[in-house]
């Protein structure tokens, strides 16, 4: 019966301290009296305080194991891989994702390992606050792959040694660029080509006719020469034919031409039957041998669809050291209707408005 009696005084000593009232006051108050009884009051002092921190820490051990699981799961829904690696890009951990390579130079194309050492060795001057980015490409299951690798040097950090690493995979975001580049570029181009005969339009003819005409400027021993054509009784062409037959006669035009003259010159459709060709670095003399093989391939042709026989009018004007291109193409414009009105058929260079 001592060790039951011991209890009961432990018991009634927990809940006079955990009711702070005087329910069990008599009773306890002997207790207190009674100095062989202190031994009992270490005991419960002891067991309240190994509970309170039995229960404190399981919720802080709780508390971490649910803050990780969170971070895993976040980690897990990332594209990203994160890893400490060594200067040489040996990988020391794999903190994230999945890496199954033993360094980073057998992970990425043989192309990019100059580049990764040399940002390798860079990073280890910088402090663990600054960052260095790079772009490389690796060959994934036969296909290129994009990633972006964040580097920062944690060697000055106490307790880790090495650079972290966190690769990320832009492919989805570098393929959607490049589609948006080609997008625009496709427009450019459709912008700028006639969409029948796929030769250079109005619009790029005139733009690159500007870019060369001004820096004539800085190079005054340097001459063009314009080219205008203009298909004879074309009207008539597709009267008769159907302008099914027009518009093939339009684009076989454009193909003679075009093969007929040098990659710095350019032969554009102007409108309509109408074309203009930009004669690079050439004078008056050799623009109008240019033109008179034109109008002697275009006579002499004979595989014009419906079985046609087609003549073309050119005029020839020589930059004169005028002000802007529109006035070099008034000149063309002028002699062109000169050669209509002497009969089509011919090559008229420009001698002035008179």
């Amino acid at each position: 019966m001592p060790d039951q009696s011991r209890f009961r005084r432990i018991v009634i000593f927990l809940i006079s301290l955990a009711s702070g009232s005087a329910l069990y006051g008599d009773e306890t108050q002997s207790v207190l009296r009674n100095k062989s009884l202190a031994s009992d009051h270490l005991v419960a002092y002891l067991f309240i305080l190994f509970i309170t921190t039995t229960v404190l820490i399981l919720w802080i051990l709780s508390t971490k194991f649910e803050s990780r699981k969170r971070f895993k799961r976040l980690l897990q829904n990332s594209n990203e891989t994160i890893l400490i690696c060594n200067t040489k890009g040996a990988i020391k951990e794999c903190i994230t994702g999945v890496f199954w390579e033993d360094s980073l130079f057998d992970f990425f194309e043989k192309e990019n390992h100059w580049e990764l050492e040399q940002s390798l060795q860079t990073v280890t001057a910088l402090n663990p606050e600054q960052n260095m980015k790079l772009d490389l490409t690796s060959l994934q299951l036969e296909q290129e792959r994009y990633y972006q690798l964040v580097m920062q040097n944690l060697y000055p950090l106490r307790g880790i040694r090495g650079i972290s690493v966190t690769i990320t995979d832009t492919t989805e975001s570098k393929q959607l660029e490049k589609r948006l580049i080609k997008s625009r570029e496709t427009a450019s181009h459709e912008a700028r080509h006639d969409p029948l005969t796929a030769i250079p339009n109005r619009l790029y003819f005139n733009e690159t006719l500007s870019r060369h005409f001004f820096s004539l400027a800085r190079h005054r021993d340097k001459t063009i020469c314009l080219l205008m054509l203009d298909l004879d009784f074309f009207k008539k062409v597709n009267d008769s034919k159907g302008h099914d037959v027009g518009d093939l006669v339009l684009i076989q035009l454009s193909r003679i031409c075009t093969e007929m003259i040098r990659g710095a010159d350019i032969f554009a459709r102007y409108g309509g039957e109408e074309f203009i060709c930009y004669l690079d670095d050439l004078c008056l003399k050799e623009a109008f041998i240019v033109a008179e093989r034109m109008r002697n391939k275009i006579e002499e042709y004979e595989d014009w669809p419906g079985g046609l026989r087609l003549t073309v009018s050119i005029s020839i004007a020589e930059y004169e050291g005028e002000k802007n291109p529109e006035e070099l193409v008034k000149k063309a414009d002028i002699a062109l209707y000169n050669a209509k009105a002497e009969g089509r058929n011919r090559v008229c260079i420009y001698h002035g408005e008179g």
